[in-house]
């Protein structure tokens, strides 16, 4: 028997992981796999990259593999597009057809998505949003639903999708078997777990010292506000980082990034919450296959799972430490290595210390000799803010009203964004250019 027989998984689906090079279970599904099997709710903290998505879709799989529904028994709720695909894409990329999936979120055609459900899933996978304009509209009816998941719960929150979360589980009924799961476990979920769990069982992967992967290499390096483009370029030349994600905090501050990379010769894609979701499947799909650096926001920071990723750049460093886990989770995956850079200006000094005690990390300063890139750092910003201008029709930019995309509240809907060269407000952390 392999290890995956041994947790309680039939041949059946073991031979299907075989097949696309599954073989060994991780830590977290070694220990929720039999847990989850045998009927009991439970709320389940492990850091990301660890293998929580097949922690969960393993089992409810295993459950329905003898059964044949018309209506959905199990739903899974995510908190962004990226991850409700991801989930989808792990059952699907099993091939079996016992199992009908259906994905839903926004940013895109809702037609299609309703047709699949009254074509008949017995899963439903979505962000909250979604779900609850499809359920609103008399389409989906959760009265058969007998797992339930929350996905990143804790990004749920942070998001502001609980109280979707909330009314989506109050919908089904009592009778059912909840699975949480989340990489922190913040006390503001309490009410949540209370009132749709019945006596969970709390699985913690790793410890409290263990959120964050120990097997990435923590740096950065010291710079101006108006020298950390030319830091970025720097460190892309001369240290060789591999496949490569770039954070920006903002959708304005990726779209130049991205574009001043392009000017100084470096392979680079860009994806945030401004494009359609079309484009922004095909420039994923483009960085799996081909690409050495992605520039984007925190709408990658959660659930996406990018093989093979080697090195994470934090251009902005977070202000919240949680969210720094995740961005940097993006590498070392699944007990690889990894290394996360973070470009750190005059008044972001504090955060470095309030990351490294809250992550129990230590963070080593490094040397680079950035003056060696100054000329192409300035004439790529140049030319790349000459372009935003020129796509912009030197319309105002609105960067007082900019928010990060962690924090869009209506996930039904992607609203237009406009570029611009400064983040205006409190921070004033944000300058482009020489």
């Amino acid at each position: 028997m392999t290890l995956f027989e041994e947790l309680g998984i039939e041949k059946t689906l073991v031979d299907k992981l075989n097949a696309i090079g599954i073989v060994d279970a991780t830590e977290v599904q070694k220990v929720s796999i039999p847990i989850i099997l045998a009927g009991k709710d439970v709320v389940v903290r492990s850091k990301t990259g660890s293998g929580k998505t097949y922690a969960f879709v393993l089992p409810i799989l295993n459950k329905l593999s003898g059964m044949d529904y018309r209506n959905p028994v199990a739903i899974v709720l995510a908190p962004t597009r990226e991850l409700a695909m991801q989930t989808y894409k792990a059952i699907e990329n099993l091939g079996d057809r016992r199992f009908k999936p259906v994905v839903v979120y926004g940013g895109v055609s809702i037609n299609p998505q309703i047709n699949g459900i009254k074509n008949g899933c017995n899963i439903v996978i979505g962000t909250p949003g979604r779900l609850l304009d499809i359920m609103d509209r008399g389409v989906l009816k959760l009265d058969n639903i007998k797992y339930a998941v929350i996905d990143e719960a804790d990004d749920m929150l942070n998001m502001g999708f609980i109280e979707d979360v909330n009314r989506i589980l109050s919908a089904t009924k009592k009778e059912r078997q909840t699975m949480l799961f989340s990489a922190t476990i913040p006390r503001e979920l309490n009410s949540t777990i209370h009132n749709h769990t019945t006596e969970p069982e709390f699985i913690s992967i790793g410890g409290t010292d263990g959120i964050t992967v120990k097997t990435i290499d923590h740096s950065f390096y010291l710079t101006r506000k108006n020298k950390k483009f030319q830091t970025l370029l720097t460190y892309l030349k001369e240290n060789n980082p591999g496949k490569t994600i770039v954070f920006s905090r903002t959708k304005s501050g990726a779209d130049l990034v991205c574009e001043a990379l392009k000017e100084a010769g470096v392979n680079s894609m860009l994806i945030h919450g401004g494009l359609t979701q079309d484009r922004r499947e095909r420039v994923l799909n483009n960085f799996k296959v081909n690409g050495e650096v992605l520039v984007t926001t925190d709408v990658l920071a959660r659930g996406i799972d990018i093989k093979d990723i080697q090195t994470i750049i934090n251009y902005d460093l977070p202000e919240d430490t949680d969210v720094y886990v995740h961005r940097v989770g993006r590498s070392a995956r699944m007990g690889k290595s990894g290394k996360a850079f973070n470009i750190v200006s005059d008044s972001e000094e504090e955060l470095i210390q309030e990351i490294e005690n809250k992550n129990k990390i230590k963070m080593n300063e490094i040397v680079l000799h950035i003056d060696k890139y100054a000329n192409l750092a300035s004439e790529s910003i140049e030319k790349a803010m000459a372009k935003s201008k020129r796509k912009t029709g030197f319309r105002s930019a609105r960067g007082s009203s900019e928010r990060p995309d962690r924090y869009r509240r209506n996930d039904s809907r992607s609203k237009p964004y406009t570029n611009n060269n400064k983040r205006h407000g409190k921070s004033g952390r944000y300058v482009y250019g020489n």
